[in-house]
């Protein structure tokens, strides 16, 4: 394996780690938002994804 190979492997994992931080940022945002009161459509604005996603969350 090559030092290049081992530096895009590193980021590759580095960047999926970062990644699912920030996926699970979001679901918290969007779970806190619905039990405010939040409508789903306005959820998937205010945190910029779509309905769909926010459904996903909520299930």
């Amino acid at each position: 394996m090559s030092i290049l190979s081992i530096g895009v492997e590193k980021g590759r994992v580095e960047g999926r780690q970062e990644g699912i931080q920030e996926g699970i940022q979001v679901a918290k945002q969007a779970l806190r938002l619905s039990a405010q009161g939040t409508a789903p459509e306005e959820i998937a604005r205010q945190l910029g994804i779509s309905l769909g996603r926010v459904k996903q969350i909520l299930e």
